[in-house]
């Protein structure tokens, strides 16, 4: 049994996923497998992972399939881990040489159920050293574990938490390369990504249930992972069905506070991650340039929508004294207080 598995799903990275490889050849630490899903893609990627494997590795597995989407592509890369920890990693992205090390180091002192480092976040403008706290801690605190929890919601941004093992939480979310996870609580509960929202927050909605079950987290001051952020990737451009999909979130959300019956905390992120996704809306739907309707059209769809559920509840209820994002808490205040005119006009 290897000590840590990795798994990446991989689809239309040819440009990249050399680098990604050649990271995992790199690692000072050797007791791994890595996972490569070929998810069906269209370009060179198959062949190169055939190459990878042919190398006569037989820590390397790879597994082709038919195009399902990130979220199944995770899920299968799941059902092959044997490691003692797993770690979920994006192919467009690379590991630091240590990170493997590092993690495993972290593992043995502490054994601890998830244990996160810090990033590098890589643009075509240059990089950005992300840090989660001030400094390492392990904690078995329930009330911590909660606090943590309700950071996923909040994306990367600052939370203004203050816990004994921590004055603020400076980046958190739930992307799964920040983290890596003890594998039974992945296996035992039977955890997996849902298919249903169609890679757009698939992993916050795996973090969030995966948190019911943990007990004991590390964090350590080393960077681990370098994440790539893409002009191309979803979070850029016109999308026409930006809140079809989004209402997707909200409901497998919804879901995750009932079936676990989640108190005013977890309700209070929730509307977080939903006043998120609607600033956001702005930019990829409500403001976009090449959005074809016309601004008196989009202007009342705007209306209309932040009248509705989960919108008017959580204007209303979304707790700013956490929000650390200055531009967040200004675009909650301005709908709280009947001024999305003003906004509008200042932000178009």
């Amino acid at each position: 049994m290897p000590k840590i598995s990795l798994v990446a799903p991989v689809y239309g990275v040819e440009k990249y996923i050399d680098q990604f490889l050649n990271s995992i050849r790199n690692q000072t630490f050797q007791d791994y497998e890595v996972i490569l899903v070929d998810d069906g893609s269209k370009d060179n990627c198959p062949q190169i992972l055939d190459a990878f494997a042919a190398e006569g590795d037989s820590r390397v597995h790879v597994i082709h399939q038919e195009n399902g989407g990130v979220s199944v592509a995770r899920n299968t890369g799941l059902k092959h881990v044997t490691g003692e920890y797993i770690y979920i990693v994006d192919s467009d992205d690379w590991l630091e040489p240590t990170a493997l090390e590092k993690l495993w180091k972290a593992a043995e002192k502490t054994h601890a159920d998830l244990i996160y480092g810090d990033w590098v976040t890589e643009t075509s403008s240059g990089t950005m050293m992300q840090s989660c706290f001030a400094k390492e801690f392990v904690t078995t605190n329930p009330e911590t574990i909660s606090a943590l929890q309700f950071a996923v919601n909040c994306n990367s941004g600052k939370v203004n938490i203050q816990r004994p093992e921590f004055d603020a939480i400076r980046s958190w979310g739930g992307a799964p390369w920040r983290v890596m996870i003890k594998s039974s609580v992945i296996l035992d509960n039977n955890l997996q990504f849902d298919p249903y929202v169609r890679g757009l927050g698939d992993d916050i909605l795996f973090t969030l249930h995966l948190y019911e079950y943990v007990k004991k987290i590390a964090y350590m001051k080393h960077v681990i992972y370098h994440y790539r952020k893409l002009d191309n990737s979803y979070s850029h451009g016109f999308k026409a069905n930006y809140f079809e999909n989004i209402d997707r979130i909200n409901q497998k959300q919804e879901q995750f506070l009932k079936q676990h019956k989640k108190g005013r905390m977890a309700k209070e992120a929730y509307y977080i991650r939903v006043m998120l996704y609607l600033q956001q809306g702005m930019d990829r739907y409500f403001l976009n340039a090449d959005n074809p309707k016309s601004e008196k059209e989009r202007y009342a769809e705007f209306k209309a929508l932040i009248k509705t559920h989960p919108y008017a509840e959580a204007i209303k209820n979304a707790p700013t004294r956490y929000i650390g994002l200055k531009k967040l808490k200004y675009f909650i205040w301005m709908l709280r207080y009947g001024m999305a005119k003003i906004y509008w006009n200042k932000k178009k």
